[in-house]
Protein backbone atom coordinates (compact mmCIF):
# COMPACT_ATOMS: atom_id res chain seq x y z
CA UNK A 1 0.00 0.00 0.00
CA UNK A 2 1.32 3.49 -1.12
CA UNK A 3 2.32 5.95 1.61
CA UNK A 4 0.07 8.34 2.90
CA UNK A 5 1.18 11.98 2.36
CA UNK A 6 0.02 15.10 4.15
CA UNK A 7 0.49 18.91 2.80
CA UNK A 8 -0.59 21.38 5.89
CA UNK A 9 0.71 24.49 3.68
CA UNK A 10 -0.08 25.77 0.18
CA UNK A 11 0.54 23.62 -2.85
CA UNK A 12 0.78 25.77 -6.13
CA UNK A 13 0.72 23.66 -9.49
CA UNK A 14 3.15 25.10 -12.03
CA UNK A 15 3.17 22.55 -14.69
CA UNK A 16 0.34 19.41 -15.64
CA UNK A 17 -1.58 17.71 -13.06
CA UNK A 18 -1.82 14.08 -13.95
CA UNK A 19 -4.66 11.59 -13.28
CA UNK A 20 -3.36 7.58 -12.08
CA UNK A 21 -3.07 6.89 -15.33
CA UNK A 22 -0.81 9.76 -16.24
CA UNK A 23 -3.24 11.68 -17.97
CA UNK A 24 -3.58 15.64 -18.02
CA UNK A 25 -7.21 15.73 -18.70
CA UNK A 26 -8.97 18.06 -21.34
CA UNK A 27 -10.52 21.78 -20.53
CA UNK A 28 -13.32 22.08 -18.18
CA UNK A 29 -12.72 18.81 -16.73
CA UNK A 30 -12.71 17.79 -12.95
CA UNK A 31 -10.44 15.07 -11.16
CA UNK A 32 -12.83 12.61 -9.62
CA UNK A 33 -12.18 9.43 -7.52
CA UNK A 34 -11.98 6.06 -9.20
CA UNK A 35 -12.17 4.32 -5.96
CA UNK A 36 -8.62 2.80 -6.44
CA UNK A 37 -7.32 6.30 -7.90
CA UNK A 38 -8.58 9.46 -9.67
CA UNK A 39 -9.29 10.39 -13.01
CA UNK A 40 -10.63 13.64 -15.14
CA UNK A 41 -14.40 13.66 -15.41
CA UNK A 42 -16.18 15.27 -17.88
CA UNK A 43 -19.67 14.51 -16.85
CA UNK A 44 -21.24 17.39 -15.12
CA UNK A 45 -22.40 20.87 -15.43
CA UNK A 46 -20.41 23.07 -17.18
CA UNK A 47 -21.47 26.70 -18.26
CA UNK A 48 -20.31 28.30 -21.56
CA UNK A 49 -20.29 32.05 -23.29
CA UNK A 50 -21.75 32.52 -26.29
CA UNK A 51 -19.66 35.27 -28.47
CA UNK A 52 -21.94 38.41 -29.06
CA UNK A 53 -23.84 38.46 -32.33
CA UNK A 54 -24.09 41.62 -34.19
CA UNK A 55 -26.28 43.17 -36.78
CA UNK A 56 -27.43 40.00 -38.46
CA UNK A 57 -27.79 36.56 -37.81
CA UNK A 58 -24.35 34.38 -37.54
CA UNK A 59 -24.04 30.78 -37.17
CA UNK A 60 -21.96 29.41 -35.08
CA UNK A 61 -20.22 25.96 -34.27
CA UNK A 62 -20.88 25.44 -30.14
CA UNK A 63 -18.62 22.73 -29.63
CA UNK A 64 -18.49 18.95 -29.99
CA UNK A 65 -19.51 15.84 -28.18
CA UNK A 66 -17.19 12.66 -28.53
CA UNK A 67 -19.40 10.07 -27.55
CA UNK A 68 -19.51 6.06 -28.12
CA UNK A 69 -22.82 4.59 -30.28
CA UNK A 70 -24.60 2.95 -26.80
CA UNK A 71 -27.46 5.46 -26.43
CA UNK A 72 -24.89 8.39 -25.16
CA UNK A 73 -26.86 11.49 -23.98
CA UNK A 74 -26.46 14.91 -23.92
CA UNK A 75 -28.09 17.67 -22.77
CA UNK A 76 -27.59 21.90 -23.60
CA UNK A 77 -29.56 24.41 -22.27
CA UNK A 78 -28.95 27.97 -24.24
CA UNK A 79 -29.97 31.22 -22.80
CA UNK A 80 -30.20 34.27 -25.31
CA UNK A 81 -31.84 36.98 -26.78
CA UNK A 82 -32.81 38.88 -30.09
CA UNK A 83 -31.85 42.37 -28.86
CA UNK A 84 -31.27 43.67 -25.53
CA UNK A 85 -33.59 46.27 -25.03
CA UNK A 86 -35.58 46.69 -21.37
CA UNK A 87 -38.21 44.52 -22.99
CA UNK A 88 -38.70 40.33 -22.11
CA UNK A 89 -39.87 40.09 -25.46
CA UNK A 90 -36.64 39.22 -26.89
CA UNK A 91 -35.86 36.74 -24.36
CA UNK A 92 -35.78 32.95 -25.13
CA UNK A 93 -34.01 29.65 -23.91
CA UNK A 94 -33.48 26.47 -25.63
CA UNK A 95 -33.54 22.89 -24.33
CA UNK A 96 -31.72 20.55 -26.41
CA UNK A 97 -31.32 16.75 -26.11
CA UNK A 98 -28.82 14.63 -28.37
CA UNK A 99 -28.85 10.83 -28.07
CA UNK A 100 -26.24 8.24 -30.18
CA UNK A 101 -27.64 5.17 -31.61
CA UNK A 102 -27.58 1.59 -30.36
CA UNK A 103 -24.89 0.54 -32.67
CA UNK A 104 -27.00 -0.52 -35.58
CA UNK A 105 -29.94 1.65 -36.12
CA UNK A 106 -30.15 4.76 -38.30
CA UNK A 107 -32.46 7.72 -39.34
CA UNK A 108 -33.96 7.79 -42.54
CA UNK A 109 -30.82 9.39 -44.22
CA UNK A 110 -28.16 7.41 -42.60
CA UNK A 111 -27.16 9.44 -39.28
CA UNK A 112 -26.71 7.33 -36.47
CA UNK A 113 -28.46 9.39 -33.49
CA UNK A 114 -31.13 11.65 -32.86
CA UNK A 115 -32.27 14.99 -31.11
CA UNK A 116 -35.00 17.34 -30.23
CA UNK A 117 -35.08 21.10 -28.57
CA UNK A 118 -38.15 23.03 -27.48
CA UNK A 119 -37.68 26.98 -26.57
CA UNK A 120 -39.25 28.87 -23.33
CA UNK A 121 -39.38 32.63 -23.78
CA UNK A 122 -41.38 35.25 -25.94
CA UNK A 123 -38.88 35.05 -28.35
CA UNK A 124 -39.49 32.95 -31.31
CA UNK A 125 -36.34 33.55 -33.04
CA UNK A 126 -35.14 30.23 -32.89
CA UNK A 127 -36.98 27.76 -34.07
CA UNK A 128 -36.85 24.80 -36.60
CA UNK A 129 -33.53 24.49 -38.72
CA UNK A 130 -31.51 27.05 -36.76
CA UNK A 131 -29.67 23.89 -35.04
CA UNK A 132 -27.79 21.18 -36.44
CA UNK A 133 -25.80 18.50 -35.88
CA UNK A 134 -22.67 17.08 -38.17
CA UNK A 135 -20.85 13.95 -37.69
CA UNK A 136 -17.05 13.20 -38.58
CA UNK A 137 -18.32 10.24 -40.45
CA UNK A 138 -21.36 8.60 -41.99
CA UNK A 139 -23.82 6.84 -39.85
CA UNK A 140 -21.86 4.69 -37.37
CA UNK A 141 -18.83 5.39 -37.73
CA UNK A 142 -19.01 8.53 -35.93
CA UNK A 143 -17.14 9.16 -33.01
CA UNK A 144 -18.16 12.77 -32.72
CA UNK A 145 -20.67 15.28 -33.38
CA UNK A 146 -20.21 19.33 -33.05
CA UNK A 147 -23.11 21.20 -32.33
CA UNK A 148 -24.19 24.38 -34.94
CA UNK A 149 -26.81 27.32 -34.21
CA UNK A 150 -27.81 29.78 -36.22
CA UNK A 151 -27.79 32.94 -33.78
CA UNK A 152 -30.59 35.64 -34.32
CA UNK A 153 -28.98 39.36 -34.27
CA UNK A 154 -27.87 41.53 -31.51
CA UNK A 155 -27.48 39.05 -28.79
CA UNK A 156 -25.47 41.01 -26.39
CA UNK A 157 -22.31 39.76 -24.60
CA UNK A 158 -24.29 37.55 -21.77
CA UNK A 159 -25.22 34.87 -23.33
CA UNK A 160 -24.63 31.73 -22.52
CA UNK A 161 -25.69 27.74 -23.15
CA UNK A 162 -24.70 24.90 -20.45
CA UNK A 163 -23.89 21.55 -20.68
CA UNK A 164 -24.62 18.25 -18.96
CA UNK A 165 -23.98 14.72 -19.43
CA UNK A 166 -22.61 11.51 -17.40
CA UNK A 167 -20.93 10.01 -20.75
CA UNK A 168 -18.50 11.24 -24.00
CA UNK A 169 -16.61 14.59 -23.76
CA UNK A 170 -17.63 17.86 -24.51
CA UNK A 171 -15.32 20.43 -26.46
CA UNK A 172 -16.34 23.94 -26.56
CA UNK A 173 -15.34 25.64 -29.60
CA UNK A 174 -17.62 28.83 -30.30
CA UNK A 175 -16.10 29.75 -33.14
CA UNK A 176 -18.44 31.47 -35.88
CA UNK A 177 -19.40 28.57 -39.21
CA UNK A 178 -21.49 28.87 -41.75
CA UNK A 179 -24.78 26.30 -42.74
CA UNK A 180 -23.70 22.62 -42.51
CA UNK A 181 -26.46 21.91 -44.99
CA UNK A 182 -29.18 19.22 -45.56
CA UNK A 183 -29.87 16.62 -43.70
CA UNK A 184 -27.80 13.57 -44.45
CA UNK A 185 -26.18 10.41 -43.15
CA UNK A 186 -23.55 13.31 -41.39
CA UNK A 187 -26.04 16.08 -40.85
CA UNK A 188 -28.79 16.15 -38.33
CA UNK A 189 -31.53 18.77 -37.87
CA UNK A 190 -33.89 18.02 -34.99
CA UNK A 191 -37.53 19.28 -34.62
CA UNK A 192 -38.44 21.45 -32.77
CA UNK A 193 -41.15 19.11 -29.77
CA UNK A 194 -42.71 19.54 -26.99
CA UNK A 195 -44.26 16.13 -25.21
CA UNK A 196 -46.64 15.80 -22.39
CA UNK A 197 -47.89 12.59 -21.40
CA UNK A 198 -48.91 11.07 -24.72
CA UNK A 199 -49.51 14.32 -26.65
CA UNK A 200 -46.94 15.58 -29.04
CA UNK A 201 -47.10 19.40 -28.88
CA UNK A 202 -44.93 20.69 -31.94
CA UNK A 203 -43.18 24.02 -31.08
CA UNK A 204 -42.20 26.56 -34.19
CA UNK A 205 -42.20 23.34 -36.84
CA UNK A 206 -39.92 23.10 -39.80
CA UNK A 207 -36.91 20.87 -38.33
CA UNK A 208 -37.03 16.89 -38.80
CA UNK A 209 -34.49 14.88 -40.30
CA UNK A 210 -35.26 15.81 -43.55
Amino acid sequence: MAQIKKISTELQILDKFLDTSGDAGLSGQVLSSTGTGVNWFSGFSSVYSVGAVGSGAAWRNMGTFTAAQGGQSIFIKIVSNNGYNASISQNYEVYLRFKTSNGGSTDANGFAADSSFYTTGPSGSLGGGNIKWVGNAAGTSATAYTLYVLFPQFTGNGSFYVVENSAGTWTNSGATATDPGAASSTVLIPPAQFRVGSTDFVVNGGGGDA
